[in-house]
């Protein structure tokens, strides 16, 4: 997953093929999360978050795999930057990397 604030995400097409699952972690009283799904193959395209702070206010996390125009190369030399949304731990620090 990569993330962006949400000025800088733009869904070009699709929107018609997309599920929304929503989901409300326990320390949120209402949906925080849409998470769009494909309701052809299930695949998770990306999520759309409500505010964080961390993430400068509403957010996007895209499923890295779903874009068109991404080069192997492109996909490998990406940072990685590790969350913990479980806990709302944003910038959670590990070193292994082997299984990535």
């Amino acid at each position: 997953m990569s993330f962006v604030k949400a000025a800088d995400f733009r869904l070009v097409q699709g929107a018609d093929v997309l599920a929304d699952y929503q989901y409300a972690p326990p320390s949120k009283p209402e949906p925080f999360l849409h998470l769009q799904f494909c309701k052809h193959c299930g695949v998770r395209a990306f999520t759309a978050g409500g505010p964080l702070p961390q993430f400068g206010g509403e957010f996007y996390a895209i499923n890295v795999a779903c874009l068109d125009d991404a080069s192997d190369a492109e996909l490998a030399a990406a940072p990685i930057h590790f969350a913990d949304g479980r806990n709302d731990a944003w910038d959670v620090a590990s070193a292994e990397t082997t299984y990535l």
